[in-house]
């Protein structure tokens, strides 16, 4: 492998219908899945890329959904995960802009 480049820019893999694990030569990163859904379609991009992509699920600080809470501790006692995601603010929407205070 050439050069490695590692990026998480709140990439979620799962949602790219274009990626393919063929697509990552030479680069590394990181996919954050938010449902058991999307980590599915997560999980199969991840092998398919070779160890290209680094699984991540993750609860979103401004809109946690909770009910995933028991999945996401289940994932990381099972090793399926490198790590949990969604740790910052998105103020993209009048929506979060206005809850960012709480």
């Amino acid at each position: 492998m050439g050069n490695i480049i590692f990026c998480d820019a709140h990439f979620h893999a799962a949602c790219c219908k274009c990626l393919s694990g063929k697509d990552l030569d030479g680069y590394i990163g990181a996919s954050c899945a938010h449902s058991i859904e999307e980590f599915g379609r997560q999980e199969e991009l991840v092998k398919a890329s070779g160890g290209h992509i680094l699984p991540l699920f993750g609860m979103h600080p401004q809109m946690p959904l909770l009910e995933n809470a028991d999945y996401m501790e289940k994932l990381l006692r099972d090793k399926r995960i490198t790590g949990i995601g969604e740790t910052g603010f998105d103020l993209f929407t009048p929506e979060f802009k206005a809850n960012l205070k709480a």
